[in-house]
């Protein structure tokens, strides 16, 4: 059997499992699938499914906006749901590309958002492009495909596409499965190639050491010009967490662009970079840098994003110069050496953005639990099993590389792919449940950053707070988060589209009322049962109707459900609607002493554990 039919196998098995615990239908199974890697990943910021038929064929099946890069990225499903086999031609990716492009087209320009039903989630993708297709700097269409691509495609030049240019992205089965892998996409920056020369540098090392670093000047044009090509993905992904731009630009860098472009140089504190790779020649005595792999801004991510937006503003950056310190760092020390530069380079942050690498001691001591604590084995079955948390991205299929089949299928019967949970999932279930369902509905990466920011600074307080009782109240979390996604989709109410917004705020609201009530939910019993309790899960979906009903009834100035629901002003709209706590929900709670009692007795024991560990 080949290594793509092994691929095309698991990644249907993937969506399967994925459509059956979401009842979802299987190309909408592909595309939330898909979309929740590439967020995980950092391509895009936050995936909404909005499918759409055009005289019976499928249009668009998805979205996803870029609020600080003024952007959007349009999705359009191939999915192989026969099992055909053969690979994805120039021919069909041409014929989709082309129906997500006449959706654009007709939503941009034609009013087509006044011939879509109002309740549906095309209508509001439909009604955002009419509003503000014409403040996008960046426009992507992008291509996921179940089939792997025939080798004969191997570029996509860029298109306009009526007044906008567009680039094109194929994600077909085997780019989608090294998302599960530890590979990441390289990013190859040929200057020589793009902007027509290299790049004069400095080198700042000896030619004996390993280490090679240099001192580069870009133009403010070139700098801009990489990020509105490659946007989020040159800000290293951790580090994004805690830097990622708030408000786009900064208004004292934004001064300097626009009134003092001469004084740029010498104001400005330049941009910290790593590369695995840098590749220079010596011409005529001097450095230049020819291209870099992977390039990763770690500080300086306002200053990047500030002469984008600036000069998507008209503003003149050619006389902006831009000093950058570049490190060459190989991947397998990137997670001790890039956490020390960014430290060094952030002095002025008050929490670091080394803290919540994925080598941090909280990242580590939830990955030991996961790999000690077993769940309690349920509905009869004779066989415990464990929640794998995956700290780092591919250690779940790391894992089991080197293992026989029988090996594999023992290990995965310990570790089964459904209690897979990474440190994204993690902060989606802990903020949902802690009160910040806003942040949860801003995509992955963005809801991460609330989360890193809240606990790295908990951490530094007391350690002991992370311990066993605390590993099982985020896997329980995780398991009510997952069951309430499986339960909206079968409801009569749910319309499609928002069940991903709908089962956050659900929660959040539920969580407020308990906590109002003085109350606190028995996780322990989650716990214990592998499953919401039949009241709790009663509870949830009454108040999962009431906020279908709240966030789809929105303002006449917000259109887009997905994008009301990223806003403070819905949250604060859900919290004043009238609710009960259900009598029969209240007898299953814990009181709030209860539950400090239940805390204290497990940070003690973390206390004794820390000890001997010590």
């Amino acid at each position: 059997m080949s290594e793509v039919h092994n691929l095309s196998s698991d990644f249907a098995q993937m969506v399967m499992n994925w459509a059956d615990s979401t009842r979802n239908f299987t190309r909408g199974a592909v595309a939330e699938l898909a979309g929740k890697w590439l967020e995980d990943e950092g391509e895009i910021e936050s995936f909404s499914p909005a499918y759409y038929e055009m005289r019976g064929v499928p249009v668009v099946d998805g979205y996803s906006f870029s609020e600080n890069e003024d952007a959007i990225d349009l999705f359009i499903v191939d999915h192989d749901q026969a099992g055909s086999g053969g690979n994805l031609t120039l021919t069909d990716a041409t014929q989709a590309f082309n129906r997500l492009k006449n959706f654009f087209v007709q939503a941009a320009t034609k009013n087509l958002c006044e011939n879509l039903e109002e309740s549906s989630a095309a209508y509001g993708l439909a009604w955002s492009l009419r509003t503000d297709a014409r403040t996008y700097g960046r426009i992507r269409f992008f291509l996921i495909s179940s089939r792997p691509l025939s080798s004969k495609i191997l570029h996509l030049e860029n298109q306009q596409v009526g007044d906008w240019s567009a680039s094109f992205h194929i994600w077909d089965v085997e780019r989608l499965s090294r998302l599960q892998e530890a590979e990441r996409e390289a990013i190859v920056i040929n200057f020589r190639e793009e902007f027509g020369r290299p790049l004069h540098c400095l080198p700042a090392h000896l030619d004996a050491t390993a280490y090679k670093s240099y001192m580069v000047v870009l133009p403010g044009q070139l700098l801009a010009d990489l990020y509105g090509k490659y946007g989020s993905r040159l800000l290293e992904l951790n580090v994004r967490t805690f830097l990622q731009v708030r408000g786009n630009v900064n208004k004292g860098i934004r001064r300097t662009i626009v009134q003092e472009p001469d004084m740029f140089f010498a104001y400005n504190n330049g941009i910290s970079a790593v590369a695995e790779a840098i590749v220079t020649e010596n011409q005529n005595g001097r450095e230049e840098l020819v291209s870099v792999q992977n390039l990763q801004i770690v500080n300086g991510g306002q200053t990047t994003a500030s002469l984008y937006h600036a000069g998507r503003s008209k503003a003149d950056l050619s006389g902006i110069f831009v000093q950058m310190k570049l490190s060459e760092v190989q991947s397998d020390l990137s997670s001790k050496v890039i956490p020390k530069i960014s430290e060094y380079s952030n002095t002025q942050n008050k929490v670091s953005a080394a803290d919540f690498f994925s080598n941090h001691a909280f990242h580590v001591r939830l990955e030991e639990m996961s790999r000690r604590l077993w769940a309690p084995a349920v509905d009869g079955s004779q066989r415990q099993s464990k929640w794998f948390y995956e700290r780092a991205r591919g250690q779940y299929a790391e894992a089991q590389s080197d293992k026989t089949k029988a090996q594999k299928d023992a290990w995965q019967r310990e570790y089964p792919r459904a209690q897979l949970f990474t440190k994204t999932d993690l902060a989606k279930f802990d903020n949902a449940w802690d009160g910040f369902p806003v942040e949860v509905n801003l995509g992955a990466q963005k809801n991460f950053a609330a989360y890193a920011r809240r606990i790295s600074e908990l951490w530094e307080k007391d350690d002991t707070a992370f311990n066993d009782r605390f590993y099982k109240r985020a896997v329980a979390r995780g398991i009510v988060f997952r069951a309430v996604e499986k339960m909206v989709s079968e409801q009569p109410w749910y319309q499609g589209g928002y069940r991903a917004n709908i089962v956050a705020y659900a929660q959040a609201l539920l969580a407020e009322h308990i906590h109002r009530a003085g109350l606190a939910m028995n996780w322990d019993s989650t716990w214990a049962k592998q499953a919401p309790s039949p009241v709790v899960a009663e509870a949830l979906l009454l108040t999962a109707e009431k906020v279908n009903t709240f966030i789809t009834a929105t303002p006449d100035h917000v259109r887009n459900v997905t994008e009301w629901c990223k806003r403070r002003q819905c949250w604060e709209g859900l919290l004043e609607i009238p609710y009960t706590l259900p009598d029969a929900l209240r007898n299953e709670l814990l009181t709030r002493s209860q539950d400090k009692q239940l805390d204290k007795e497990a940070g003690n024991q973390r206390v004794m554990d820390n000890g001997i560990d010590g």
